[in-house]
């Protein structure tokens, strides 16, 4: 009984604090939350949670704030997610279902979504359609490295470097010439038309009897590389919106906000400190001040969800009624940014619905 007391006085204590950013007194619970108990008994309570390391007093005469600890299992134990009010949804639809493309949907959404959590809102783009292969060349660099150029419809080339085996080797008679130049003629009779997401998975292993050549070493050199490859790259471009958010919240970071802003810069980091974060099986991650592995962001807590990503051709010119491109689904991240002291409940029921409501929409407008 005592066990589950003190947890809901952990919870009470987390919600009052997140919403006045004040210090919880055993009084003013007694008096809010109706737990039937004294105040003496909650300060005892409020002690053992603070033996447990899950709050902390700022003052000594001051009453108790959850520690990254508390959070933590207020967030794990406690918190079950919210669900967003019935205006909230029609509003969030509304703005998903009058986009006239994937930038403009990206952008508005990622606006939407600050405004629900008032935080900062990344939104990664969705892959992108790296076309077709149109030809393929052969460049040698030097006797034991090729560069192989995989051209698309669209334009693009997509580099593999080929490293072959010690026991064999490129030179310039015509033996070798004409063992590429068969080479490429095989690959671009199985290839050539086929998105470059499909490669991978259809270009057969080196002894298939299509691939057959004067060259096997060559050629399963060559085709091994080519097999490895991703021919299309998840775009680390993010949508952030928000960050005057973060500076209102200024008072609730130990040191300068600047650092986390810095990092909102770099898409990359971006990316890797929201790839880190394993999406649970309810749709979302959440990390806590020193959860994070970013130096930078240690400071702050990061709500993390993803969502289902056709992909595109483009994102400004391909208006999504008309869009017949897509290639297949994959996850693309979301999430927001903002100090420890957030309203987590409210994040992760905004995080979670976003994610929703955009894959439903843009796997409805690309299929």
């Amino acid at each position: 009984m005592s066990h589950e007391r003190r947890m809901r006085i952990l919870q009470a204590i987390v919600e009052d604090y997140v919403r006045t950013g004040e210090p919880i007194g055993s009084k003013t619970l007694a008096q809010r939350h109706h737990l039937q108990v004294s105040s003496a008994t909650i300060r005892n309570d409020m002690a053992a949670l603070e033996e447990q390391g899950l709050l902390s007093a700022p003052h000594a005469s001051a009453g108790r704030i959850p520690t990254e600890q508390g959070y933590r299992f207020f967030v794990d134990a406690l918190a079950a997610p919210r669900a967003l009010s019935a205006t909230q949804v029609s509003a969030l639809r509304q703005i998903l279902e009058s986009a006239h493309s994937v930038e403009d949907m990206i952008e508005a959404t990622t606006r939407t979504l600050a405004h629900l959590t008032h935080q900062v809102a990344l939104i990664q783009y969705p892959t992108r359609n790296a076309g077709t292969l149109l030809h393929l060349e052969f460049v040698p660099l030097d006797s034991r490295t090729l560069l192989a150029l995989l051209i698309s419809d669209l334009g693009t080339i997509h580099r593999v470097t080929v490293i072959l085996p010690e026991t064999t080797a490129l030179s310039h008679d015509e033996t070798v010439s004409s063992a590429l130049a068969a080479i490429k003629e095989n690959l671009l009779k199985m290839l050539q038309g086929l998105p470059f997401e499909n490669i991978s998975a259809l270009l057969p292993e080196a002894h298939h009897p299509a691939l057959r050549g004067r060259s096997p070493e060559l050629t399963e050199a060559i085709v091994d590389h080519l097999r490895a490859q991703p021919y299309f790259e998840r775009d680390i471009r993010f949508a952030i919106s928000g960050t005057s958010n973060l500076a209102r919240s200024h008072d609730d970071f130990s040191a300068s906000i600047a650092p986390i802003l810095d990092a909102l810069e770099e898409q990359v980091t971006l990316l890797r400190v929201l790839s880190h974060a394993s999406v649970q099986e309810a749709g979302y991650s959440v990390r806590i001040g020193h959860e994070n592995t970013e130096q930078a962001l240690q400071g702050a807590s990061i709500v993390t969800g993803e969502y289902d990503s056709p992909v595109v051709v483009s994102y400004s010119k391909q208006h999504l009624p008309d869009n017949e491109g897509a290639l297949g689904k994959h996850t693309a991240k979301l999430g927001v940014v903002g100090p420890v002291r957030m309203d987590y409940r409210g994040n992760i029921a905004a995080v979670n619905a976003v994610a929703r409501y955009l894959g439903h929409v843009l796997g409805t407008r690309a299929s």
